[in-house]
């Protein structure tokens, strides 16, 4: 799973030149760590902020969500098996 990929919520902060609710926060954080995208970096992520606000985060959400929901039954899957 990609749970070594974080940005902490004042990192992004200072990134975007302003502060974001916690609520805000979560869901670019899970944009940022599982949304399927090549370059989707932390410089990308803010920049995608700062141009388009929150609604492409609520837009990229239900797919980043989905992906988590994939890799968490892969490792159960993997785990399973490893017990197996």
């Amino acid at each position: 799973m990609r749970r070594n990929k974080a940005m902490m919520k004042h990192e992004f902060e200072q990134r975007i030149g302003r502060e974001i609710t916690h609520e805000d926060y979560e869901k670019v954080q899970t944009v940022y760590t599982y949304y399927p995208a090549k370059g989707l970096d932390k410089d990308k992520v803010a920049e995608l902020y700062r141009i388009f606000g929150m609604r492409i985060f609520d837009d990229m959400l239900p797919r980043a969500e989905k992906v988590m929901e994939l890799e968490i039954q892969i490792h159960q899957a993997k785990k399973a098996l490893a017990e197996l």
